[in-house]
């Protein structure tokens, strides 16, 4: 009988250890060899099929590189599909000498190339020859620390004139999934989002692949609303250069280490040609451009058959990429365990910045200074706020109790709103640099400060003191890139950063007083400017170096966009965004940005009085741990109707200063203690009822249902929040 219990007792602990992943006895298959290893993680390496696996030595879990008939039922695909399913990798590329310059696909699987190896410290170094197309191309494979290191150095990449590299896909089906399997994929889509697994039958049938461009998308045009970088349904922008995925109790996080800004990330949703769920990195090598074919036009036609054609870059994008892989597992495998990993890595490698230094919430408040409406003959100048007009509102806020405030003045220059690039000194209609002065004395003696609003990327004919031909980004056609109405410009890197020096320069005796760089923390971009040409990460680089300028020489410096260069040198973020682009493959948004940030950098989303319902607005903000954020104009907003400013429909401070001042009051009496913490979890608990936790062991739960919820053992009140401090104190 004892020996029965015995029996019974081992094999409900099998039973339980297959179900949840874990097995004590070795779970690579015996092709494997191990040539990597350290108390965490163990790499395999197969030296026939040419692929890996990861063991986390924590639970024994093993993650795949590749599809196996373990995961698919690979004799129902096709030999490309197979193929395709079984590479590390995959080289897209092109013939040069073709026409119609088709992208051609070659796998690392599949007997297409002539491979060799060799062993590196604590890895391998695949070299792959495809003698068909004459390319070759290497990758480096370790174990660093706890992250698994994959490596393409650009002096492993070998081309003919005949044939060049496009793009490469890395390790396409690494952790791939159906939705059998209780799991998703984090997206770096706005905030963040989740592709769940078990959602396969709630999407649209036969979804394409989705595209996360890292910072903007390559392809820069600008609409006739002066916007550059316009999304569609499948290509994104991310800020941030990561992808999650969870399958059951384990997790990884895939982060873009080094050639970030030429790379973009794929989510294939189950049923997408295979059913499986999937996310991968792809590396930039070559952009495409269009050319004119034809000038000729009658009534406004081009007459040739074919107008334009696709041309492709001759020369290769000569950069390094590496993806750095973190493997979490137990409570850390889910969303938040990714941003608490991701947080302590930009940390310890210096690129976040810790901003924040006090206990007092800050408070956000932009005021919309002057701008111009326009007439049939001579525009009128607008002025909705005077420099004296915005020290009298700080006035009326500190009595109100307010004196944590970051301002923000938009259209302070000459011109007013909408003209760029802006220039020194202040418009005379607002007050002069005298008028600027006395608010910027007012600010400084209180303790608040004062951004100045500055766009050194647009350029608009309207506001002069530029060169068309000179100073502005060209195409692969060498033909500036424009609007329709051929008005609005994007300036060369280069020149942006001339101009923003001298800008500094100019306003040399304001080193109190901070910038607020507008667009460069969203967008960056190629130039085929002959005189100044600029690659992606030639214009990352003139950004930063313009951060560190604005750091160094002025009072700090506030960005919008958000983008990962940015969390270096920011002092305040703006216009973050709190949800994601709703495609049909997010099922649910997440503060994944939010939550990597919070605690380190100030950052605000909406203004409050600019959305449709303030207690949501409230709620978002807790949720998501954002500071408050209003927009105010001395004037009344009517003022704006014949403006290009009249999305500001609300805006007259005196009708928003008591709810300004409550907020500020709410916020700094029940949250005051998390402002400087990390946020290290996140979850959705029931129905529209969210737990955020914080370091300090507070944990707040927002209710955003129209009635009352329990949960934890504490009641929290319809269409409020209930804040939670260690041991239990209720706040």
């Amino acid at each position: 009988m004892r020996k029965f219990i015995v029996f019974l007792v081992i094999s409900s602990i099998l039973v339980f250890s297959f179900k949840t992943g874990f097995c004590a006895a070795k779970s690579v298959p015996d092709a494997y060899t191990k040539i990597a290893g350290n108390a965490n993680l163990s790499l395999y390496f197969n030296p026939k099929s040419y692929t890996l696996e990861i063991e986390d030595m924590r639970n024994g879990y093993v993650w795949k590189s590749v599809v196996d008939d373990k995961v698919y039922d690979m004799k129902n695909i096709n030999r490309t599909w197979q193929n395709r399913m079984n590479s590390l990798f995959i080289v897209n590329y092109v013939s040069f000498n073709e026409k119609n310059l088709a992208i051609k696909k070659a796998y690392s699987a599949g007997n297409q190339a002539a491979i060799s190896y060799n062993n590196i410290d604590n890895g391998i170094r695949l070299n792959y020859e495809f003698k068909n197309i004459k390319i070759k191309i290497s990758f480096e494979i370790k174990l660093d620390k706890d992250f698994l290191v994959v490596n393409i150095p650009m002096d492993g990449i070998e081309e003919s004139d005949i044939n060049g590299i496009v793009s490469v896909e890395l390790m396409p089906f690494l952790g791939a999934a159906d939705s059998k399997v209780d799991g998703y994929i984090l997206c770096p889509d706005g905030s963040g989002s989740l592709m769940k697994y078990k959602n396969v039958y709630e999407r649209p049938e036969k979804l394409n692949e989705y595209k996360w461009y890292i910072y903007s998308p390559e392809d820069v045009s600008i609409n006739d609303k002066n916007t550059a970088d316009a999304e569609n349904e499948n290509t994104k922008r991310a800020m941030l250069p990561v992808y999650g995925v969870k399958n059951g109790d384990n997790a990884f996080l895939a982060i873009a280490d080094k050639g970030e800004e030429n790379t973009c990330m794929n989510v294939s949703p189950e049923g997408y040609t295979v059913n499986l769920n999937r996310a991968s990195f792809e590396f930039t090598y070559r952009h495409f451009f269009e050319v004119m074919l034809s000038n000729i036009t009658i009534n406004g036609t081009n007459m040739a058959k074919v107008p334009e054609a696709t041309k492709v870059d001759k020369k290769i994008i000569n950069q390094t990429h590496e993806v750095r892989y973190a493997f979490l597992e137990g409570n850390d495998a889910n969303y938040s365990g990714m941003a608490n990993a991701y947080r302590d890595y930009l940390i310890s490698n210096n690129a976040l910045k810790k901003a924040i230094s006090d206990k007092k919430i800050h408070v956000a408040i932009d005021f919309l200074m002057g701008i111009k409406e326009k007439r049939l003959i001579f525009n009128k100048y607008v002025v909705m706020t005077s420099f004296k007009q915005a020290k009298e509102i700080l006035e009326k806020l500190s009595n109100k109790g307010i004196k944590n405030i970051q301002v923000k003045l938009d259209g302070w220059a000459k011109g007013g709103y909408g003209y760029y690039p802006v220039n020194w000194p202040p418009e005379r209609s607002l007050g002069g640099k005298k008028g600027f002065d006395l608010l910027s004395e007012y600010v400084k003696n209180n303790d608040m400060k004062i951004f100045l609003s500055a766009n050194f990327e647009d350029a608009l004919s309207k506001s002069r003191g530029f060169s068309k031909r000179k100073d502005v980004i060209f195409d692969g056609a060498k033909m500036p890139v424009t609007n329709e109405s051929k008005d609005s410009f994007l300036l060369s890197p280069y020149v942006a950063y001339n101009k923003f020096k001298n800008f500094i320069g100019n306003m040399s005796d304001q080193n109190s007083n901070g910038i607020a760089l507008d667009r460069i923390g969203e967008l960056i971009y190629h130039d085929y400017n002959t005189k100044n040409p600029s690659t992606r990460s030639d214009t990352e680089e003139k950004w930063k170096a313009m951060m560190e300028l604005a750091s160094k020489q002025n009072g700090g410096v506030a960005l919008n966009g958000g983008n990962l260069y940015t969390l270096k040198y920011a002092d305040r973020l703006y216009d973050i965004p709190v949800e994601s682009s709703h495609s049909y493959i997010s099922d649910e948004d997440v503060p994944f940005y939010q939550m990597v940030v919070h605690g380190m950098i100030p950052y605000s989303s909406e203004p409050g009085n600019l959305f449709y319902d303030s207690t949501e607005q409230k709620l978002k903000w807790i949720e998501y741990g954002c500071m408050p954020y209003f927009q105010f104009t001395y004037k009344k907003s009517r003022e704006l109707k014949y403006t290009d400013y009249n999305k500001l429909f609300t805006s007259y401070y005196n009708d928003w200063i008591n709810t300004a001042a409550d907020i500020y009051d709410e916020f700094n009496g029940k949250l005051s203690s998390i402002w400087d913490e990390y946020m290290i979890g996140h979850d959705k608990v029931d129905d529209n009822l969210y737990r955020v936790r914080y370091g300090n062991g507070t944990t707040v739960y927002i209710n955003y249902n129209e009635s009352d919820k329990t949960f934890d053992g504490y009641k929290i009140k319809a269409k409020d929040y209930l804040v939670i401090e260690k041991g239990g104190i209720v706040k």
